[in-house]
C-alpha cells in the first residue's frame, strides 16, 4: 500500500511540473531583441502580444447591453468591448466566444434593438485577443485569434458604418495592434533570424512589424522601399549609424541593405556571416525627417526585412520627398 501510494505522489508530481513547463512556454516578450553573438538559440515557443487594456475580463460585473446580448445569442461571452465606435456619444458593445476554435463576433448597439452576429472566417484558433485602432471620428476593433502554440494568427478590422458592423479586412495573416504614437502595426513570424550553414536551413523565431493606414475607408500597408547605399548615404548621420552598428556588434563585416517607409520609417537590414559561413540576421528601426536619422540602436530584432508582409494594396515612397535631387 505505501509503495503505490508513493508512485501516485510521484506521478502526479511529474504531472504538475510538464504543466508548468507548458504555461512558461508563451510568456515571452512581443518582439525578441537580436543578441547576435551567440551560440544558436533553442526553438523558441510562439510569442503573443499581451492583450489590450481596454478589453474587460469576464470577472468584472456584467452591464445591460452584455446581459441582452448573451440573452439574444444564447452564448456567454469570452471577452467583451463596450466602446463608442462611430463616435456619436453613445456606447455599442462588442463579445466575443469560441464555438468549437470557431470564433464567434456579436454586435449590439445602444438601445439593444440592434443585434448582429458576425462570424470570423479563420477556424482551428484558441485563442482571441480585441484591440482598439482609434482615430479622430471613429473607432475599429481588430479581432485577432491565434493559437499558443505555432506561428500562425490571423486578424479581421471590423467598423461600425451607418449603424451597422462591417468588415473593412477579413481574416488575413497576422496580429494588428496600435501603440502609444498611435502607429497601426502588422506584427508577423517567421523563422529567418538564422542560417546555420552545417544543416542549410533557416532557424531562430522572429517577430516583426509592418505599418498599415487608413486611407478613405480602407487598410493599407506602407510598404519598405529599398534603398541604394548611394541614397542611404544621404542622410546627415547615417555614417555615424553604420560605425555605431559596427562597434555595437564589434565587427567589421556586416553586410547592410536599407528600406524606407513613407511614414517615415528606415529600416537597417543586417547580416553577419561566422566562420563557419552560417549567417546572423537582424535589422534596426529609426525615423527620419527626411535629412536626419533618429532613434536608438536598442530598436534591433532578429530577422530579415521584407517589402512588405499583407495582402493589402502597398504603398511606397516618393524619393523625391525625402532627398534632394
Amino acid at each position: 500500500m505505501k509503495q503505490n501510494h508513493l508512485h501516485k505522489i510521484t506521478g502526479s508530481l511529474l504531472y504538475l511540473l510538464a504543466a508548468f513547463s507548458l504555461i512558461g512556454c508563451a510568456l515571452s516578450p512581443v518582439q525578441t531583441k537580436a543578441t547576435v553573438n551567440q551560440d544558436i538559440p533553442a526553438p523558441e515557443c510562439t510569442v503573443y502580444p499581451v492583450e489590450t487594456a481596454s478589453v474587460i475580463p469576464m470577472s468584472a460585473a456584467k452591464p445591460g447591453l452584455l446581459i441582452s446580448l448573451e440573452n439574444i445569442s444564447g452564448y456567454e461571452m469570452d471577452q467583451y468591448l463596450l466602446i463608442d465606435m462611430d463616435h456619436d456619444g453613445l456606447e455599442e458593445l462588442i463579445g466575443v466566444y469560441a464555438d468549437d476554435l470557431l470564433w464567434q463576433v456579436w454586435y449590439i448597439n445602444n438601445s439593444g434593438d440592434v443585434c448582429e452576429h458576425f462570424p470570423i472566417s479563420a477556424q482551428g484558433f484558441d485563442q482571441c485577443n480585441l484591440e482598439l485602432v482609434e482615430f479622430k471620428n471613429e473607432t475599429h476593433v481588430a479581432v485577432n485569434v491565434f493559437n499558443m502554440m505555432g506561428n500562425n494568427k490571423r486578424y479581421s478590422i471590423l467598423a461600425l458604418k451607418d449603424q451597422k458592423l462591417q468588415a473593412l479586412v477579413s481574416d488575413q495573416y497576422g496580429y494588428v495592434s496600435q501603440n502609444e504614437e498611435e502607429d497601426i502595426l502588422l506584427n508577423v513570424e517567421a523563422y529567418d533570424g538564422y542560417y546555420d550553414s552545417a544543416s542549410g536551413i533557416y532557424m531562430s523565431h522572429t517577430w516583426k512589424d509592418s505599418y498599415l493606414y487608413y486611407d478613405n475607408g480602407t487598410y493599407k500597408e506602407y510598404g519598405a522601399l529599398k534603398l541604394s547605399e548611394k541614397q542611404f548615404m544621404q542622410y546627415e548621420n547615417s555614417s555615424d549609424i553604420l560605425s555605431d552598428i559596427r562597434h555595437e556588434k564589434n565587427s567589421d563585416e556586416i553586410q547592410f541593405s536599407y528600406f524606407l517607409r513613407e511614414n517615415g520609417i528606415v529600416h537597417v537590414g543586417c547580416s553577419l556571416t561566422t566562420e563557419d559561413e552560417s549567417i546572423q540576421f537582424f535589422y534596426y528601426t529609426l525615423q527620419t525627417d527626411g535629412r536626419h536619422l533618429t532613434g536608438g540602436l536598442e530598436d534591433v530584432y532578429e530577422g530579415q526585412m521584407e517589402s512588405y508582409f499583407s495582402t493589402l494594396e502597398v504603398t511606397y515612397p516618393n524619393l523625391s520627398d525625402f532627398f534632394h535631387a
